[in-house]
């Protein structure tokens, strides 16, 4: 079945895109023993492109979502408690555009300047991407089987349900989703996945 998600005049109305992208990693001491509790910082000089970690786990693992705004350098440091760990003066870390990124840092066993070249900072490209927007479904039984697609930029999405659960007159929900998912890349008229969107009665699952 087509249909189309309409909004109220003058509602804007944000379908299906990506909302940010991950840096993940690891902090690690000069002797490779995992840092907990450090925290990793991005931004630039006017204050923009700000973004902060969680805490590193007892791994020495962090993360956090973020969205380049331009190709700039950004300033990244990493704290811990009130000692702040810097890359050397005047030099900026760039992240690569349109992708999430793995970042695994190495502290200095003396002072509080990061050596910004690896083995002490090394980055790669990292799949997945946070996706927020709108999505449509029908409110049937939890388990219920059935497809959905990812509305396009005009709203117009694509459902397909088995006939004897059409025939029940289901009704129509619309959402808005948040989500982090890695194992592809989601677009404009992309099937829902029951991995991504099951998680009870009323929401899409197919």
């Amino acid at each position: 079945m087509h249909a189309r998600i309409v909004s109220d005049p003058g509602d804007v109305v944000t379908f299906f895109q990506v909302d940010k992208y991950r840096i993940g990693g690891k902090v690690t001491n000069a002797d490779g023993t995992p840092v907990k509790d450090a925290v990793v910082w991005i931004d630039r000089d006017e204050g923009e492109g700000f973004g902060k970690s969680t805490p590193t786990d007892a791994e020495g693992r962090y993360e956090l979502y973020y969205l380049p705004e331009q190709e700039e350098g950004t300033n990244l440091s990493v704290t811990i408690g009130t000692t702040r760990y810097t890359l050397p003066e005047n030099r900026v870390f760039h992240i690569p555009e349109e992708t999430s990124v793995q970042i695994n840092i190495t502290l200095p066993s003396e002072g509080t300047v990061i050596d910004d070249k690896p083995p002490t900072l090394v980055s790669v490209t990292s799949p997945g991407a946070m996706y927020t927007g709108v999505l449509a479904g029908l409110r049937v039984p939890e388990g219920t089987r059935y497809t959905v697609t990812i509305p396009d930029k005009e709203g117009r999405f694509v459902l397909t349900v088995p006939k004897t659960v059409w025939d029940t007159k289901p009704r129509f929900f619309e959402t808005k989703m948040t989500r982090f998912v890695e194992d592809r890349q989601l677009g404009w008229g992309g099937f829902a996945s029951c991995r991504i969107f099951a998680g009870g009665s009323g929401r899409p699952f197919g």
